[in-house]
């Protein structure tokens, strides 16, 4: 199944730091939520506190039980929806260093 991917929001705050959670208050399953500390600063254990949903399963919205009206679900299991993130920030990783080689080629 291919993932919906955003890692940028509307204003241009790029997060990273992806994590699984379950989100109960917008929709069943788990989804992938990145971290971005340059809006709203850092919490205490160094992680950003703007949090956003990043990726979710590309899937048309359906009628649930539990919430008013129809909702795009996550992945049903944690592990599928980890794999996204792992790679997620793998990605982001490698792209970090990219970006950061001419400053080591000029020092």
């Amino acid at each position: 199944m291919v993932p919906e991917i955003e890692t940028v929001n509307y204003s241009g705050h790029r997060f990273s730091a992806f994590h699984v959670r379950q989100a109960p208050e917008s929709a069943p399953g788990w989804f992938v939520f990145g971290r971005n500390s340059e809006k709203y600063g850092t919490n205490r254990d160094g992680s950003g506190a703007y949090i956003m949903l990043c990726a979710r399963p590309a899937v048309r919205r359906r009628h649930h039980p539990f919430y008013n009206g129809p909702v795009r679900r996550g992945w049903h299991r944690k592990r599928d929806a980890q794999l996204i993130a792992d790679t997620m920030n793998a990605i982001a990783s490698v792209a970090a260093f990219a970006a950061a080689i001419p400053a080591l080629i000029r020092a």
